[in-house]
């Protein structure tokens, strides 16, 4: 059967497709591409198992192992009931059927974003002192919103920012800095890496934090060197833990509505699905479950559990962890080997610059294989991140030891973040199976950066997207908010395909290692279906095929013939999950309609 392309009359105020059979319908719909008119009088045949939604007239990126590429699709049950050409997917069309006329919109699977802290962020956004830029730029502008809080809250209430501020930690205010702008109110303010934050002497004092208080393991308590007493600056989980547990936990209503804003934010850039891959509490695990289990949220998620070390290993195994539900499913553990070059904690074999020196693994590299061993025996998936070559390895021997003691082909355990690897790296990841899970905007947002506090040598090994696919490691795309202030995956698009920095060196932007850079196709497969598989729900999701679920985004452009330059400003139009609109874009020109709204039926 020729292919079918519907010219749509603007003039009308309806659309009008009419089948006989498929090959009457292939010749109607070829004439009313012709004329620009549609006819009236043709009815369609009632179907017996009719589709709940239907898109037609499109562009359809199914992304499956062929990469086939369809004009339509139905729906029923919240899940993929066909694809293919407009005149076969109308078969499936009733008289209550939603049915989308496409206009020629490209369709692709619901992007599955596989590194996000969404409750975290949701509840920063939301909930917490925004000190995040473009509103916090300096040390001034942070002590002035410190001190704006401090006016309209009540005595001795914490000023907890959300992550967070974008100073260095040289230039960040110390605590006495803080003092002056909150002297009677407990101040905790996190950088927006996540690996260090700045408290004040009040809150400092609730956290037993002083002068005499030794280094936590895994974490620094800055001290002057004068005078041997806290600058306010805690670096890494274990010291930032000393304050930031500190605040009284938020009502379990507030957490709802945490997720329900981040799921806002979300829906619009085409995100469907979230890992969250460090949730900090067994009572947010929980908080999750229950929202999944009373039908609360709104997007799908994937979880896995922080672990700072041996014995909470010890007590989150012999939990009931097994909790599978269509919206939620427990994964596993995750760990953390070593910081990032906004801390200076990068773990390198070689550090000769600012990046890494402050840098120590978190964890004692044998504790490490004993924590990996245990968690690896329960069943579940495991994931380290690592920024730093040598923290890289720290993971992998663990992944080694753990994998001799129990070898298990299937056990899809992952790497977050990769930023910086060696070849040997990368060979080693190959030769244990690993799943790179990469935050490839990084490069467009922070590459110059990374050329400053690495040096160009190290710079140039940024996130090599390409030489993973090359190698043959899978590669999950996704976006780490809030430690990284954007989550449009238009800016992981863009940093894996163009890999040009948006800040300007000599007015022109820099292109890390341009050998490194993907095509669209690699790159949106990396946000779909090898997320998909970095989550062992390749089956369920990550494509446009039968059986799958509805979980589907709609872009202004068909991707695969985008323009490096028009990747930025690609748009969702509709964001479908389980098979439900649930964002329509302002302006999208998009409208669902009752098929007996458009058709005649008839036997």
């Amino acid at each position: 059967m020729p292919e079918i392309a519907l010219s749509i009359n603007n003039a009308l105020s309806r659309r009008r497709f009419v089948a006989t059979s498929t090959s009457g319908l292939a010749a109607l719909l070829a004439g009313c591409a012709a004329s620009g008119r549609l006819p009236r009088d043709i009815r369609l045949t009632l179907p017996k198992n009719p589709a709940d939604l239907v898109l037609l007239n499109g562009v359809v990126l199914t992304v499956d192992s062929k990469d086939s590429v369809a004009q339509a699709l139905s729906v029923s049950r919240g899940r993929i009931q066909s694809v293919g050409k407009t005149e076969e997917v109308l078969r499936f069309v009733g008289p209550k059927t939603q049915v989308v006329d496409l206009k020629g919109a490209t369709v692709t699977p619901g992007l599955i974003d596989a590194h996000n802290h969404m409750m975290y962020y949701g509840f920063q956004r939301k909930f917490f002192l925004d000190i995040r830029p473009p509103k916090i730029q300096t040390k001034e502008d942070l002590l002035l919103a410190v001190r704006e809080a401090a006016r309209t809250k009540p005595e001795g209430q914490w000023i907890v920012g959300g992550q967070g501020f974008p100073m260095s930690l040289g230039e960040s205010p110390d605590r006495y800095e803080l003092d002056q702008a909150a002297p009677k109110h407990p101040v905790w303010l996190p950088h927006m890496s996540g690996q260090f934050g700045l408290a004040n002497s009040l809150a400092l004092r609730l956290g037993g934090v002083g002068r005499g208080s030794p280094d936590p393991p895994g974490g620094v308590i800055q001290k002057d060197p004068r005078t041997g007493e806290p600058t306010g600056r805690l670096i890494q989980y274990a010291a930032m833990d000393l304050v930031r547990r500190k605040p009284p936990p938020p009502p379990r209503e507030q957490w709802e509505e945490a997720v329900a804003h981040a799921a806002g934010l979300y829906l619009p850039y085409g995100i469907t699905s979230v890992q969250d891959v460090i949730v900090y509490y067994r009572s947010q695990v929980k908080e999750y479950e229950r929202l999944a289990e009373s039908a609360k949220l709104p997007i799908r998620l994937y979880l896995l559990q922080y672990i700072e070390g041996i014995s909470q290993a010890r007590q989150e195994v012999n939990q009931d962890n097994a909790f599978r539900h269509p919206m939620c499913t427990f994964g596993g553990w995750k760990l953390a080997i070593d910081g990032g070059t906004a801390a200076r904690t990068a773990l390198m074999y070689n550090c000769q610059s600012e990046g890494c020196q402050r840098a120590f693994p978190l964890r004692k590299p044998e504790e490490i294989k004993e924590i990996t061993r245990l968690l690896h025996a329960s069943g579940f998936q495991l994931s380290f991140h690592v920024v730093g070559d040598q923290a890289i390895d720290i993971a992998l021997d663990a992944y080694e030891s753990a994998l001799k003691a129990a070898p298990n082909a299937r056990h899809r355990h992952r790497l977050e973040h990769v930023t910086f690897p060696s070849e040997r790296n990368i060979d080693r990841m190959k030769a244990l199976g690993v799943v790179a899970s990469v935050q490839p905007s990084w490069i467009h947002l922070f590459g110059v950066g990374f050329q400053r506090s690495m040096g160009e040598q190290v710079a140039q090994r940024s996130i090599p997207v390409g030489t993973f696919l090359k190698t043959g490691i899978p590669v999950a795309f996704g976006s780490d908010v809030p430690a990284t202030l954007w989550y449009e995956p238009q800016l992981a698009f863009y940093g894996a395909v163009a890999r040009a920095t948006r800040a300007k060196v000599k007015g022109r932007p820099v292109v890390l290692s341009p050998a490194e850079a993907i095509n669209m196709r690699e790159a949106l497969r990396a946000h779909t279906a090898t997320a998909a598989y970095a989550a062992f729900e390749e089956k369920e999701k990550g494509s446009i095929e039968e059986g799958k679920l509805a979980d589907l985004a709609v872009w202004d452009e068909n991707l695969y013939r985008l323009s490096d330059e028009r990747i930025l400003d690609l748009r969702v139009l509709m964001t479908i999950v389980d098979g439900r609109i649930v964002f329509n874009a302002k302006g999208s020109g998009l409208t669902a309609e009752k098929g007996a709204e458009i058709f005649r039926f008839g036997p």
